[in-house]
């Protein structure tokens, strides 16, 4: 049975709302927040009101956290006087304000949806489209941020809006047009820095197309295409001048501020930020954040922890992270361009996929594949061109898109612990959030629950921030909680996240015994729980 085009799109998008809302939710209810969500919900909450919620240090954009914060905005969240927590010592129970952030993530997700399919659809075709909608739908790297009140999957989703607004104004070029592409940018820029060489990607987005259209004097597919005439160039090039600063100063609430700057900021570039300026919440995130970026964050690969990374930390990642079968995809993509000759239109993909590869290579910060997600967005959309080749070869396909969506399934509801193949402690290859980001306490409830042990101590040696109020209200007085000063316990039952089992901020590796050993049971699929007592025969005094 045959669809009209608006019935495949309707369909794709009831699809994705029957699987990200529920499975968000799903998620949340197995969970506990995770290390940075808390820390994104304030600062969120500070673009509304800062005489209530105060006025942190800025690294992020802060459009990006505020819509993250809507939620607990509307729920009339304040700040515990004791302890500033915004989920816990609340009206409402950290459960609920999670899962209503999740449910609005979810739906703030969905616009991806129709996005991506439109644009492959219109780039390859309608399988095209099915396939790449498919692979993001079910995808367990995205499942496992799009619920989070962390801004890495929003981030993904408004660079794809952006770029896709920019290729529509360049390619057929109106008023019109061109506020879409100004106002999905300026979204973009203010929701996560990863963005910030969104305006080199529209550059070479105008080249390439004014390029090609001297050279074939018409667009593909039968479309005829001209150069914008210079009279409309200017006027619409004024237009940009006037109205991207305006809109971009909008979707700031109008901020007029002194940017709060961190020490790590240049003497010489304070002193330029001293006074309060339009949109100062945004340049003191963008002051920050290059700073940050300049010094760079502890990374950990293959045992190893640097402050400014390695160029192939995320191709590395992506061995462990991204689902076999979508590597294979990946390589019949490739393969495919031999005998499919590429389309021009395949630009508006590979563009950006290659733009945010070679940036995120270069950068300095290596803490996860989440901040991979913009590149690896394209690159399953480029995938989808496996569809214009033989009926084998898009069999084939189909049933890698299906492996993947059932071995991503296999890790529900831990979706931020996945790896596509079974190995030994693979934590000890990479680490940080691609495994743990505090997120196991509820799981760790229900694992006491199910395996008490009587009259033994138990140790919890967790990755969270010291003194957050998430342990005592999960776990009570249940466990004896670990920090940097305390020496590994010498009995007991230790329950121990893979970040400190690496050892990544521990100079010392105090808990390097423990890396030949095989853990009594693991906690959603992060969590290591070890019989100290079963382990002291080898221990090293």
């Amino acid at each position: 049975m045959r669809f009209a085009p608006g019935t495949h799109l309707l369909l794709a998008v009831i699809l994705a709302a029957c699987v990200i809302i529920p499975r968000s939710i799903l998620i949340t209810r197995a969970h506990s927040d995770t290390l940075d969500e808390e820390y994104h919900l304030i600062r969120g909450l500070q673009f509304f009101d800062r005489a209530t919620y105060g006025s942190s240090r800025l690294n992020d954009p802060p459009l990006g956290e505020a819509l993250s914060a809507l939620p607990l905005l509307i729920a009339q969240v304040k700040p515990d006087p004791v302890t500033n927590s915004v989920l816990y010592n609340q009206r409402h129970s950290p459960d609920d304000l999670l899962l209503w952030v999740a449910i609005w993530k979810g739906l703030l997700f969905l616009p991806t949806i129709p996005i991506v399919f439109i644009w492959t659809r219109a780039c390859f075709n309608t399988k095209a489209a099915w396939l790449a909608t498919l692979l993001l739908i079910f995808d367990p790297n995205f499942a496992a941020h799009i619920p989070l009140a962390s801004i890495d999957a929003l981030g993904a989703e408004t660079i794809l809006i952006a770029c896709y607004f920019a290729w529509l104004y360049l390619r057929h070029p109106s008023k019109k047009r061109l506020v879409y592409a100004l106002i999905a940018t300026a979204v973009a820029l203010l929701t996560k820095h990863t963005a910030i060489i969104l305006p080199v990607v529209i550059f070479t987005y105008a080249i390439t197309i004014v390029i090609h259209r001297r050279l074939t004097r018409s667009g593909d597919g039968g479309v005829k295409g001209r150069i914008v005439p210079v009279a409309k160039f200017f006027r619409h090039s004024l237009l940009t001048l006037l109205a991207f600063p305006l809109i971009f100063w909008s979707l700031t609430a109008f901020n007029i501020s002194k940017p709060k700057l961190s020490d790590e900021v240049a003497p010489t570039q304070k002193e330029l930020l001293s006074h309060p300026l339009p949109a100062g919440t945004y340049i003191a995130s963008f002051a920050n954040g290059l700073a940050h970026s300049r010094r760079g964050h502890a990374g950990y690969l293959f045992g190893e922890t640097r402050m400014t990374g390695w160029w192939y930390y995320f191709p590395v990642v992506a061995a462990y992270k991204i689902p076999i079968p979508t590597l294979l995809l990946l390589a019949i993509t490739l393969l495919s361009l031999f005998a499919i000759r590429p389309r021009f239109i395949e630009l508006s993909f590979a563009i950006p996929a290659l733009a945010w590869i070679v940036f995120l290579m270069l950068a300095k910060i290596d803490i996860g594949i989440r901040h991979f997600l913009p590149a690896y967005l394209f690159l399953i959309m480029l995938a989808s061109r496996v569809m214009l080749t033989a009926p084998r070869i898009r069999a084939i396909s189909w049933s890698l898109c299906i492996l993947s969506a059932l071995h991503a399934l296999m890790y529900h509801p831990d979706y931020l612990s996945y790896f596509n193949f079974p190995r030994n402690k693979p934590f000890y290859a990479i680490n940080d959030s691609n495994i743990d980001w505090g997120q196991s306490l509820k799981q760790i409830r229900r694992y006491l629950d199910t395996h008490p042990h009587p009259n033994r101590s138990i140790y919890l040696r967790y990755f969270g921030r010291p003194g957050a109020p998430n342990i005592p209200h999960y776990l009570g007085n249940r466990v004896i909680v670990l920090t940097d000063e305390n020496n590994p316990p010498r009995t007991g039952i230790l329950i121990i996240s893979p970040f400190h089992e690496a050892g990544i901020w521990d100079p010392s590796n105090r808990y390097r015994f423990l890396k030949p050993a095989a853990p009594l049971a693991t906690i959603g699929h992060s969590m290591l729980v070890y019989d100290l007592a079963q382990l002291r025969p080898t221990r090293k005094r």
